[in-house]
């Protein structure tokens, strides 16, 4: 609760700024400034709805996040994750795109945490990814996991190797550069509370998240 309560403070301030400037107190803007600072506002409005929501959909003790999967459907879920982030990707003119699976979507799933997992995921790539570069979001079936990646060109995400094999974990090698390394945590938390896996391809400029979640019961 205190770091929520943390994170809402500046956003707060931050959409007084955007109203300011909205409403020309700050000096008059041109339709393209105009349009970029209104796709601002709706996504500093969408993050403190996040925050606030963060406090009703998990409870986080220690650390320990209760996970508590129902029947759910891919498709809805990552539809409905990219409509939470499309005005912050809109500021960067960026699309994040989705074909949708056509069979095989139905899972159990933690569907509020599991959106909070994929929007941080997602904003970090819309984060790392130059203005007008498209971010995609593919989900396949394999072995007993519903995989889901998203791909975006630009730069890598720099994560912190964990273990031996080579592998990343959710932790932001800066604090400074990542996009809100307190989510990331978070994600992480969550992800292992759902027996997730979670790795990234680089591939030149060429970079995709993954995540793997069991299909479960």
């Amino acid at each position: 609760r205190m770091a929520a309560d943390t994170i809402r403070t500046p956003l707060t301030g931050l959409r007084w700024l955007t109203e300011l400037l909205l409403a020309d107190d700050l000096g008059s803007m041109n339709p393209e400034q105009k349009e970029s600072v209104t796709n601002m506002d709706r996504a500093i409005q969408r993050l403190i709805t996040l925050v606030n929501e963060l406090l009703n959909v998990m409870r986080l003790s220690g650390g320990i996040i209760h996970y508590h999967p129902k029947a759910s459907d891919v498709n809805t879920v990552i539809k409905g994750t990219i409509e939470d982030v499309k005005n912050i990707a809109a500021a960067k003119y960026q699309t994040v795109g989705f074909g949708g699976l056509s069979r095989d979507s139905a899972m159990m799933m933690d569907e509020p945490l599991i959106r909070h997992l994929l929007t941080t995921l997602i904003t970090n790539a819309i984060r790392f990814a130059p203005v007008r570069e498209p971010i995609v979001v593919h989900a396949e079936r394999k072995s007993g996991e519903m995989v889901i990646g998203i791909t975006y060109k630009g730069e890598a995400v720099p994560f912190k190797s964990v273990g031996e094999d080579g592998g990343v974990g959710m932790v932001a090698q800066d604090q400074e550069i990542a996009d809100d390394p307190l989510n990331l945590t978070i994600s992480w938390e969550i992800l292992a509370a759902a027996k997730g896996r979670f790795w990234v391809r680089d591939e030149g400029q060429e970079h995709t998240l993954f995540i793997a979640l069991p299909q479960g019961k």
